[in-house]
């Protein structure tokens, strides 16, 4: 399952974005994705990803953002995705992020 929204609205709803970032009605924001238990480790999350960026081109999107974790289990913060399921695939850390706080953002320029 993933949760995205345009910039405006997640910033609207309090979700955690990139401050860096000021073209808002060109940013698609990732609120979470999750995969099952039973279905984790067949590359359902790296698919997901994937679609992600497909869909924000296809939608006229210019970036993707997502609230990540540096740690790989991270129980207080159960869904999170990890910053590495992202990275691995090309999005950057933003600019700042992570620094003192978590999440860590990262983001895909399309």
């Amino acid at each position: 399952m993933v949760t995205f929204v345009p910039k405006p609205i997640a910033r609207l709803l309090g979700w955690a974005t990139s401050p860096e970032n000021h073209a808002l009605e060109h940013t698609l924001s990732v609120a979470c994705l999750v995969v099952q238990p039973y279905a984790r480790g067949r590359g359902v999350a790296k698919a997901l990803v994937n679609a992600l960026g497909g869909y924000a081109r296809e939608n006229g999107y210019r970036r993707v953002e997502a609230a990540t974790t540096s740690r790989r289990t991270a129980p207080d913060h159960y869904g999170w995705q990890t910053t590495e399921l992202f990275t691995g695939q090309g999005w950057q850390i933003a600019p700042g992020a992570g620094a003192t706080w978590l999440p860590v953002m990262v983001a895909l320029e399309l």
